[in-house]
């Protein structure tokens, strides 16, 4: 038995609400985990949102398109108060598409190289605080280019419409560990382009929402929007205008 792969289960779970469900689209419904730039990224999508995350001191073997049960990631939700002392951890053991996985709270210390140390004691480690064990789904397709849909931020222009109920995705992402008040920054490079979601104190997480063709009313506001100026006018009455126009 050896490990192939080692997220924070957090991670898994967060980038799985952003996967899909379609099956004509079958590669998209998994997390995709893989070596990237020094790391490891986590990401998923289903077209219209995505999700990156990520991995420093993880372990990807080999790129992995992971469907995680539903018992694994209720398992995960359950104990999002220890969120960052949780791992996934997936093993060769099984056929290709179908591996056994274990989730288990590791804390770690100070300067510890956690893929060596699960990797030497990987019976000891999960049978002393083991949350969750069963069998993981490995998808075999080719995930798309998701890094090419990452946007740069540069100069803008335009305001992007997007639909509100995939920003609910977003939110559980922000509350998760534990932030009750989130805030969020959209960035976009005009409106029909990828929209950047940042979320503050998430340095581990890269969003993408994808606009909708949508007429917005644009910069100019409704008249019943905008300040009313004659009200701010003094009154002056009839009788005293009068006066002054006899005056003059």
């Amino acid at each position: 038995m050896k490990i192939t792969t080692i997220v924070r289960a957090d991670r898994m779970y967060l980038a799985s609400l952003f996967q899909g469900k379609k099956e004509t689209r079958y590669y998209l419904n998994g997390v995709y985990v893989h070596q990237h730039a020094g790391g490891i990224n986590v990401a998923a999508t289903d077209g219209h949102t995505m999700a990156v995350l990520r991995e420093d001191v993880g372990m990807a073997v080999e790129p992995q398109i992971i469907a995680l049960p539903k018992a694994a990631l209720q398992v995960i939700q359950s104990k999002r108060a220890d969120s960052k002392s949780h791992w996934l951890v997936i093993t060769d053991e099984g056929a290709r598409s179908r591996r056994r996985g274990y989730i288990f709270r590791h804390v770690l210390s100070d300067e510890e190289h956690l893929a060596d140390v699960l990797t030497a004691e990987l019976s000891n480690v999960v049978s002393l605080a083991e949350a969750w064990s069963g069998i993981v789904e490995i998808i075999d397709g080719t995930f798309p280019n998701y890094i090419s849909v990452i946007p740069e931020i540069g100069e803008r222009s335009g305001t992007p419409a997007i639909q509100a109920r995939y920003m609910d995705r977003f939110t559980k992402v922000a509350t998760f560990r534990g932030n009750a008040m989130p805030a969020m920054g959209l960035w976009a490079r005009d409106q029909m382009a990828p929209v950047l979601v940042d979320i503050a104190d998430q340095d581990d997480f890269v969003g993408v929402v994808m606009p909708v063709r949508c007429e917005l009313r644009g910069p100019k506001m409704p008249a019943w929007a905008q300040k009313d100026v004659s009200a701010s006018e003094p009154k002056v009455s009839s009788t005293r205008k009068a006066r002054v126009t006899e005056a003059a």
